[in-house]
């Protein structure tokens, strides 16, 4: 049975693209003092998205967002360290 959440068939890649938008999402942060909200998630999500476009890992990008969206919660409660 298939689940809704990312198809990613390595567990690497999926935490790769999980610390992409992490690292995404703090940059964003230390730029503005602010989380992003609204269009400036889609920005976040497109500084992502080239990255796993350059690792050549193939995945929709409204996929890419959708998580985004799903993980945002837990990601501003844990902020990346260092």
């Amino acid at each position: 049975r298939r689940q809704r959440q990312m198809c990613i068939r390595d567990r690497c890649q999926r935490e790769q693209i999980a610390k992409w938008l992490r690292e995404e999402t703090n940059d964003y942060y230390t730029r503005h003092q602010r989380y992003p909200v609204g269009r400036e998630a889609e920005d976040v999500v497109d500084n992502a998205y080239v990255q796993i476009v350059k690792a050549g890992i193939w995945i929709p990008y409204g996929e890419v967002y959708q998580y985004y969206l799903s993980r945002k919660a837990r990601m501003l409660k844990h902020p990346l360290q260092g």
